[in-house]
């Protein structure tokens, strides 16, 4: 069996602000708090730092960031739009076909 390299999980501000929260200001180990959120010990450690230089800022999304999930899901929304006008005409096309198959029954 091959090792499948793990996804990496992106969490949310939230997250990343309860995470080094409950590190800072309730003094619980990293170890226990990364455990909880199914995360590497590093990002925490990682989070940590960022908060200490910038600030709750720091831990938001980037302009960049967000507007790649946009991109995304812009075009997840184009393909499901694309989906669906082809679902109506073929709605469409069978309409007429039962229409058709009803004059051939008289």
């Amino acid at each position: 069996m091959m090792n499948e390299k793990k996804r990496k999980r992106q969490l949310s501000f939230e997250q990343k602000l309860y995470a080094v929260q409950e590190v800072l200001e309730k003094g619980r180990h990293k170890k226990d708090v990364a455990s909880e959120l199914d995360i590497h010990i590093n990002s925490i450690t990682n989070w940590m730092k960022i908060y200490r230089e910038k600030g709750e800022n720091g831990l938001r999304p980037t302009p960049k960031a967000i507007l790649l999930d946009e991109a995304t899901e812009l075009e997840r929304l184009k393909k499901i739009e694309k989906k669906y006008n082809e679902q109506l005409v073929e709605i469409e096309i069978l309409k007429k076909f039962h229409a058709f198959l009803k004059e051939s029954e008289k």
